[in-house]
């Protein structure tokens, strides 16, 4: 994702507004990608501390909490990723 933003940053002088409009949401469906995968990350931790009697308790809200975040983001995320794959490469070149 960060190659596209670069190459996008590239062609922004030749059609400065619609370019700029499209590097933002391949940079915001980035964003959301790492968050996800961020919060994958901490699941792997907090799984590793359940062990521990103090955290086992917590096991079901971070559960419920990390599954509704995900859900979130994913959805953000597909939706986003619709809007900035809508069009073929090809078809972006002709419209421009």
């Amino acid at each position: 994702m960060k190659r596209h933003q670069y190459q996008l940053t590239l062609l922004e002088p030749l059609w400065p507004e619609p370019i700029k409009a499209f590097r933002q949401e391949a940079q915001r469906l980035g964003e959301l990608l790492g968050q996800d995968h961020d919060l994958s990350l901490l699941e792997r931790r907090f799984e590793a501390l359940v062990v521990r009697h103090e955290f086992a308790p917590l096991e079901r809200s971070f559960a419920n909490a990390a599954n509704h975040l995900h859900s979130e983001l994913r959805r953000d995320a597909f939706d986003l990723g619709a809007r900035v794959y809508a069009e073929s490469p090809g078809r972006i070149l002709v419209r421009y």
